[in-house]
C-alpha cells in the first residue's frame, strides 16, 4: 500500500484507566494515564485539533492522557513503560539534557530495539514510542498546554517510509565550499513549510525544535561536542505560495531556486534550510541537496521528521554523512567505495543487527538510533561505527566550514548562542577518586562580550532537579562518591555582558573501583608488567574467548576481585566474588566493545594478581 492510507474512519475512545509509564514497585509518580474522558472540557481551539488527530491517516487509535511530572517517573536513567495491550518495557535514557526548567528532551532504548524519545516544550509535549516485541508505534501529540492524546499509528505507513534516494558523492572535505570564514561552528537552520501543512498538529515549529533537539542530541551523545558542532533553530516559517509537487525531488529543486525561499535565508543568517512538506506518492519522504551553499537545502515530510528522525537524517546528509555501505543493506542509494557511513549496530550476532545509526536508509534491519556512526562512541555497551563508517568524523570537519556559509547575526538579534562552550575533564571516574577537575573551554570568537558569568550544575536525570556545584569557570569534584547518580548530566551556562547565553553539557559515568587509591592509582591496578600467576591447586580459566556475552571463569576462591581493563588501562568494570569451592564464575561482559580486554583477578593470600587476557566480539 502508498505510506498514506485512504481509508480513515472516527476512532473510538478507549474506556480504560490505565497507567501508562511508572516504575512500578517504587512508590513513584505516573508519567502518564490514560481517562475514560477528558480531563476538563475541550475548548474550542482544543476539539479542533482533536479532529485533526481523528483525521490523519497515519492514526489508527487515540487516548486522552494526562500527564504529570515525568522525573517522578524516573528510577534514575530508566522507565518502565505499559501501553494498552503491550507487554512492559524499560527504556534507559542515552543522552538527556535539559537547557531550561520544564523543556527537555529524552531518549530512551531497551534491550530489545524499543525507543522511546520526548521533547517537552514550555506548552506542549512530542513523543514517539515503538514496542519491538509488538511492532507498534505510537505518538504523544498536545492539542493544547492542558490536553494531550496518545495516537497509535498505521504500522504499514510507518514501516514503508524510505527517507530518501539521494546517490552518495563521493566528495571529500576539501570540497565543502568556504563563504565568509568564522570563529564558529554554530550551524543555523532555517526550517520553512508548504501552506499545505500550515494547520498541521504538532505544528511545523514544534517538529522544528525536536528537529534541533534530535541534532545536538545525537551529537553529544556521538562524542561531537559543542565547539565542534552546535545547531540553532534560524527561524522558522511559511514559504508562501510554494506548491509542492508529486516528486519529493522536485520540491528540492523548487525550494533551491526560490527566489523568497533565498531571501528568507539571507534575512535568518541561515547556514542550511530544510522545507517540511505534506505527503508526496510512493516511499521517498525526504531528500537533501549537496555540499555548496547554493545546494545547502533539504526537504522532509512533516508526518515522517516528527516519527522518524527524516529530518535529522537529511541534514546529516548536508553535512558529508553517508547512507549505509550496499554490502550491509542494498537501496537505491547506498554505495561502497565512500567512507562515512551509517552503522549497524549488533548485539551478539554479526548477522542480526536490531539497531541502526541515524544514517543508515529506512527499511533496513533494525530500528533506528539517535547516534551519528563513531568507533569511538558505545551504544548500551556496543559498537557504534569502524574505519569506514564514521559519520561523527565527518560531521566534525564539515560543520566549521558550513556554518560559514552564511555571516554570523548582529548580536542579540536573534536568540540562542553566539559563542561556544565546552566542558572538558574526565567522563569516568572512580566512586574513591578526589579533586577532579572539569574545564570551561571558549574558543575566541568575536561575537562574546566580556566579562563573562558561569553556572555549573548537576542532574542524576538530566531532565531536571539541576544542583549548583561552581560559579567559576572551572568546577572541582572533591569526591566522586558526592554525585547524584551512577551517571549524572553537567550542565554548563555561560552568559556574557550582553545576555547572550550559550550550554554545553556533560555526561560523568561513576564506576566501582577496586583498591583504596585516588584517581590513576585505580586505573594502574591492572600493571600490564605484572607476570601471569597460576594458583597452586586450582588453575584459573577462563571461556569461551573470543566472548560475546559471558565470560566463564573457573579456580576462584571466595572473596577474590576481579577488574576488567582495556589495553590501553581504562577501567570498564569492577566484581567482588562470593563463590564455593570450585564454583564457576560467570561475569556479564555484554556491555563491553569489541576488543581486548585484561581481566585482572586478585586472590586473598596471593602477592601478585592472575591476569587473563580475553577477546570481546
Amino acid at each position: 500500500m502508498n505510506k498514506v492510507s485512504i481509508h480513515q474512519t472516527l476512532r473510538h475512545l478507549t474506556l480504560l484507566l490505565f497507567t501508562l509509564f511508572s516504575t512500578q514497585g517504587t512508590g513513584q509518580t505516573s508519567f502518564l494515564q490514560v481517562l475514560t474522558v477528558p480531563s476538563t472540557s475541550l475548548t474550542n481551539k482544543e476539539q479542533t485539533n482533536l479532529t485533526k488527530v481523528q483525521q490523519m491517516p497515519e492514526v489508527v487509535n487515540y487516548w486522552h492522557v494526562e500527564t504529570s511530572n515525568f522525573e517522578a517517573a524516573l528510577n534514575g536513567r530508566l522507565l518502565q513503560a505499559n501501553l494498552p495491550g503491550e507487554a512492559q518495557t524499560t527504556f534507559e535514557a542515552d543522552f538527556p539534557y535539559s537547557k531550561h526548567p520544564g523543556t527537555f528532551f529524552w531518549d530512551g532504548y531497551s534491550t530489545d530495539g524499543s525507543y522511546f524519545r520526548l521533547t517537552k516544550l514550555p506548552d506542549e509535549v512530542l513523543g514517539n514510542i515503538h514496542i519491538a516485541s509488538s511492532g507498534n508505534y505510537y505518538g504523544l501529540i498536545s492539542l493544547s498546554e492542558n490536553q494531550t492524546v496518545l495516537v497509535k499509528y498505521d504500522k504499514e505507513i510507518m514501516e514503508i517510509a524510505d527517507d530518501c534516494s539521494n546517490v552518495s558523492s563521493g566528495e571529500t572535505d576539501d570540497e565543502v565550499e568556504d563563504r565568509f570564514g568564522c570563529e564558529e561552528n554554530i550551524v543555523r537552520v532555517l526550517f520553512l513549510f508548504t501552506p499545505a501543512i500550515a494547520g498541521a498538529i504538532p505544528s511545523p515549529t514544534t517538529v522544528a525544535q525536536q528537529i534541533i533537539n534530535e541534532l545536538n542530541g545525537a551529537s553529544m551523545a556521538s562524542g561531537i561536542s559543542s565547539a565542534d558542532a552546535l545547531f540553532l533553530e534560524a527561524n522558522t516559517l511559511l514559504l508562501p505560495g510554494f506548491v509542492e509537487n508529486l516528486d519529493i525531488h522536485d520540491d528540492l529543486d523548487d525550494v533551491c531556486d526560490n527566489s523568497t525561499a533565498q531571501a528568507m535565508r539571507d534575512a535568518n543568517y541561515a547556514d542550511m534550510v530544510i522545507l517540511l512538506t505534506a505527503g508526496h506518492p510512493g516511499s521517498t519522504v525526504g531528500t537533501a541537496g549537496g555540499n555548496s551553499n547554493a545546494r545547502a537545502y533539504c526537504v522532509a515530510e512533516l508526518l515522517f521528521a516528527r516519527t522518524g528522525m527524516t529530518g535529522t537524517h537529511e541534514i546529516g546528509h548536508l553535512l558529508g554523512a553517508n547512507h549505509q555501505r550496499c554490502s550491509v543493506c542494498t537501496t537505491t542509494s547506498c554505495d561502497n567505495w565512500t567512507n562515512h557511513h551509517g552503522f549497524f549496530i549488533h548485539d551478539g550476532s554479526p548477522t542480526t543487527p536490531i539497531r541502526r545509526t541515524i544514517m543508515c536508509q529506512n527499511g533496513c534491519a533494525g530500528t533506528r538510533v539517535l547516534r551519528w556512526s563513531n568507533p569511538d562512541s558505545d551504544f548500551m555497551g556496543m559498537e557504534t561505527g569502524n574505519w569506514w563508517n564514521n559519520n561523527a568524523m565527518k560531521i566534525r570537519k564539515r560543520a566549521g566550514k558550513i556554518a560559514c556559509f552564511r555571516p554570523n547575526p548582529p548580536p542579540n538579534s536573534y536568540p540562542g548562542a553566539q559563542f561556544l562552550v565546552e566542558i572538558t575533564g574526565d567522563d569516568e571516574v572512580c566512586n574513591t577518586q578526589q579533586y577532579i577537575p572539569y574545564q570551561s573551554n571558549i574558543p575566541p570568537s568575536p561575537n562574546i562580550a566580556y566579562p563573562l558569568t558561569y553556572l555549573w550544575e548537576v542532574s542524576a536525570t538530566g531532565i531536571g532537579n539541576y544542583t549548583q556545584v561552581s560559579t567559576s569557570s572551572s568546577w572541582i569534584l572533591f569526591n566522586a562518591a558526592t554525585l547524584p547518580g551512577t551517571w549524572t548530566t553537567v550542565r554548563l551556562t555561560v552568559t556574557d555582558a550582553n545576555n547572550q547565553v550559550s550550554f554545553d553539557f556533560f555526561e560523568i559515568h561513576r564506576v566501582n573501583c577496586f583498591g583504596g587509591g585516588k584517581g590513576t592509582e585505580d586505573r594502574s591496578s591492572a600493571n600490564l608488567d605484572q607476570p601471569m600467576i597460576v594458583l597452586d591447586n586450582n588453575q584459573i580459566n577462563a571461556s569461551p574467548n573470543p566472548v560475546s556475552e559471558s565470560l566463564y571463569l573457573k579456580g576462584l576462591v571466595n572473596g577474590s576481585k576481579v577488574t576488567i581493563h582495556d589495553i590501553n588501562g581504562r577501567l570498564f568494570g569492577t566484581f567482588d566474588v562470593q563463590v564455593e569451592e570450585m564454583e564457576v564464575v560467570l561475569l556479564n561482559v555484554s556491555y563491553l566493545s569489541a576488543g581486548v580486554y585484561i581481566a585482572t583477578i586478585g586472590q586473598p593470600g596471593q602477592e601478585h594478581p592472575t591476569k587473563i587476557k580475553f577477546v570481546k566480539i
